[in-house]
């Protein structure tokens, strides 16, 4: 366990090496349309009132035969559920997500919908034995990821949670979060723990905050790059098919931000691994439905 240790936290001191380059930039007008975020029906990548309308009047005007209410490359958004249709259901999960951002909260789609689990995305390469990049299925494809949105006002700090489901067994995670870089990543929590925090002091040399020297699990973040690392203890594997919170990550939006700045909270899916462990640890590329999350600006 010691040495798996060090190998995890050495792959987490690594990670301003992968992820070099990697960070997004602050989303402009004609980029924010390409964000296509759950819920989102007119593109500017917020939840409102006019979404659920939208989606209602799809829903409605399908059931009678006037429009196809089966889900598209345009209007996919309103597709909460996930079956393929764009239902009353749908515009119902959108009111609920509104109304409870309205009041301050900061909510999840898993919070106001049933997840079906009807698509996976592949991701991360293998190169195989004839030298060819192939993705690598994982056996079963209802996994979902979902990183949380916020809005918040410049220089405030707000939290997004990243949360996980619909897998039956996981012992550990290798997490790689991209967002603008001109957003501060402050902070990552987690229930799952965590046990050595990386960052940069303001010389720019790595640092390394030992948060629980004895404990049993591996979890390691790195404020620079936005990645987290757990390994279970003991070996033992966790079951998400009811879903879980991995971890919270906080961001400070810069003092410059302007009214109406979206900012981008993506995956790095070329460096992020999940695992298993059958007396030993390994870790493998999945597929899984995943939504991005954006931090907006409100001044």
């Amino acid at each position: 366990m010691k040495q798996l240790i060090k190998r995890i936290t050495s792959a987490v001191c690594a990670a301003t090496v992968l992820s070099c380059g990697a960070v997004l930039l602050p989303v402009h007008a004609d980029e924010v349309q390409r964000v296509r975020i759950m819920g989102d029906l007119n593109g500017d990548c917020k939840i409102t009132m006019e979404d659920a309308k939208k989606t209602l009047d799809i829903a409605v005007a399908g059931r009678i035969g006037l429009v196809d209410r089966n889900a598209n490359e345009e209007n996919n958004p309103a597709d909460i559920d996930m079956n393929g249709m764009i239902e009353t259901m749908d515009a119902l999960a959108i009111l609920r997500y509104f109304c409870q951002s309205l009041v301050g909260e900061q909510p999840l789609w898993s919070d106001v919908r049933k997840m079906t689990y009807v698509d996976g995305t592949e991701c991360r390469p293998t190169l195989n034995e004839a030298g060819e990049y192939v993705h690598l299925p994982f056996e079963k494809r209802g996994m979902y990821l979902e990183i949380g949105c916020a809005e918040g006002k410049p220089g405030e700090e707000v939290t997004v949670p990243v949360y996980l489901a619909g897998i039956e067994s996981i012992a550990g995670f290798q997490y790689y979060q991209w967002s603008s870089a001109r957003l501060k990543l402050t902070k990552v929590t987690s229930d799952l723990g965590i046990s050595q925090i990386f960052d940069f002091d303001e010389q720019g040399n790595q640092r390394i905050t030992v948060v629980d020297e004895n404990a049993e699990y591996v979890g390691a973040a790195n404020l620079s790059t936005g990645a987290f690392v757990w390994v279970a203890p003991g070996c033992d594997n966790l079951s998400l098919t009811e879903g879980m919170v991995l971890a919270n990550y906080t961001y400070k939006i810069p003092e410059d931000a302007k009214d109406g700045e979206i900012f981008v909270l993506s995956l790095d899916t070329m460096n992020t691994l999940f695992g298993t462990c059958d007396g030993n640890y390994e870790f493998h590329s999945y597929q899984y439905t995943l939504l991005d999350g954006v931090i907006a600006v409100k001044e």
